[in-house]
């Protein structure tokens, strides 16, 4: 924040509500993968149930992606102001914003595929029947290249601001790291988003054709 107009934006009334928003928009990011693997994940063990694929359904997992967002980086509000004009949050606030960004989606994100990697392996030991549904093989199929897709673009993710929150935790007073480290560090969430966005591009193969035709 101190690289953009910090005498205007860095203020009394705004210092915490400023820290509250960047957290709020880094949560909504990291639990929409989060909403998305356990969506495709309860498609794939509950195939023959509709609600996963419906808008009722969809509405829902944003539902609970915008709450959950919203609702727990509220503490970070309880933070000293008078630290926050300083260098940011105090210590607790720290890690508790390093946890609800970084450690709590990526043992959400493991535990989804680890429950993914058994739930494939007791489904190749299954013998199809040769009548089998072929539509709901593809679909199948599509959702667990899906969530493995999810798992890659959230460890770009992470990988690009894991790094920034967990400097914040250790240089809270301000002082125990470089400012020219710091600095250097914060291109890693612009490169991790590049990232997301290239592996999108290839991802979409309609957007991709459309592109590729208007060249």
């Amino acid at each position: 924040m101190d690289f953009f107009f910090p005498n205007v934006l860095w203020t009394p009334q705004s210092c915490l509500l400023i820290i509250y928003g960047q957290t709020m928009v880094n949560c909504l990011v990291t639990y929409s993968m989060c909403v998305v693997s356990l969506n495709r994940l309860l498609t794939i063990i509950y195939g023959q149930t509709s609600l996963f694929r419906t808008k009722r359904g969809i509405a829902l997992c944003l539902g609970v992606q915008w709450l959950t967002a919203i609702t727990i980086p509220l503490p970070t509000f309880e933070s000293n102001i008078e630290h926050c004009l300083l260098t940011g949050l105090m210590l607790g606030y720290q890690i508790y914003t390093l946890i609800i960004i970084v450690v709590l989606p990526t043992f959400f994100i493991i535990i989804i595929n680890a429950i993914f990697f058994v739930r494939t392996i007791q489904l190749s030991r299954i013998v199809q029947p040769m009548g089998a549904d072929f539509s709901t093989a593809v679909k199948r199929r599509r959702d667990t290249y899906l969530l493995k897709y999810m798992f890659i673009m959230f460890s770009i993710f992470v990988s690009g601001w894991a790094p920034i929150y967990i400097i914040a935790v250790i240089n809270w007073t301000g002082s125990a790291i470089p400012h020219t480290i710091q600095r250097i560090v914060t291109i890693l969430p612009i490169l991790s988003l590049l990232g997301d966005m290239v592996n999108l591009f290839f991802y979409n193969q309609k957007l991709r054709k459309y592109l590729f035709s208007k060249i």
